[in-house]
């Protein structure tokens, strides 16, 4: 099994180069096609910034892929079963949003559910628009206080409680308290990563 260590994982940057090159892309036609700076492509294709993901969304867009193209050579593995330990976890920071997404679910093969742990500043939230997808999710806070949104009813959860739904209904969270919030969050199907 290969582990997925913190310089593997920064080699994102290297299959977003490969992806491009095949498609016969210069750097310039990816960062107009993504929305970005071509020194900032410059800079995630010779790892020298980790992008956030929203930028690897918007580079997964342009490039017709799926953020997993980005991550599967680096966090696959051909057993039934994968550890990840604490500090292998391949984390996306989402500075501008104000929240962390620490992935603690591995790539065993045609997995069926993505198990994140978001971490939360005070007062952020998932966006100003409500979010609607395919599948369900369950949300266990294990630090601090969110507001959820489901359709128009809005619920409080603390830490030790849960929430398990539907993921088409439209569906927000924030996070309402006073300090840093903890959700374990598992989707099905993998949205991404």
């Amino acid at each position: 099994m290969r582990k997925a260590k913190r310089e593997e994982s920064l080699k994102i940057g290297e299959v977003i180069r490969k992806i491009r090159e095949a498609k016969g892309w210069s750097r310039e036609k990816l960062a107009e096609a993504a929305g970005l700076s071509s020194a900032g492509v410059y800079k995630i294709e010779q790892n020298l910034m980790t992008p956030t993901i929203i930028t690897l969304a918007k580079i997964a867009r342009a490039l017709k892929k799926d953020i997993r193209d980005f991550l599967k050579d680096t966090f696959e593995t051909d057993k039934e079963y994968q550890i990840i330990r604490k500090n292998e976890r391949f984390v996306l920071n989402t500075h501008e949003l104000g929240f962390r997404i620490e992935r603690v679910g591995g790539e065993i093969g045609d997995r069926k559910m993505e198990a994140v742990l978001l971490r939360i500043k005070k007062g952020k939230s998932s966006g100003d628009e409500k979010l609607s997808h395919g599948g369900e999710e369950i949300h266990f806070v294990l630090k601090g206080t969110l507001e959820y949104t489901m359709n128009d009813e809005k619920i409080n959860l603390s830490e030790g409680d849960c929430i398990h739904f539907k993921a088409l209904i439209p569906h927000s969270w924030r996070n309402a308290g006073n300090e840093e919030a903890e959700v374990l969050v598992i989707i099905s199907p993998p949205p991404f990563l």
